[in-house]
């Protein structure tokens, strides 16, 4: 993937929110992913979260993963 051409995180970012805005499931996790790492686009965590949420709504196996990591996350900071 991406032989023979020019890595553009922000290109990628780009592409990705028009399909997650067009409600494709794998374009919403890796729309999540890129909020949560800052690929393409600076960090945000609450975008992140609720790109996340919406593609594990939808029933993409590894948005569960990572929305059950996040509930916990936050479980664990409440008790601190």
């Amino acid at each position: 993937m991406g032989i023979g051409v020019e890595k553009d995180e922000t290109k990628a970012f780009e592409y990705c929110k028009n399909s997650a805005e067009k409600k494709c499931v794998d374009a919403q996790f890796q729309l999540s992913e890129c909020y949560r790492l800052g690929i393409g686009i600076e960090k945000d965590k609450s975008k992140a979260f609720e790109y996340c949420k919406e593609s594990a709504k939808k029933g993409h196996h590894m948005a569960q993963y990572n929305l059950g990591f996040y509930m916990k996350m936050v479980k664990v900071q409440k008790n601190i």
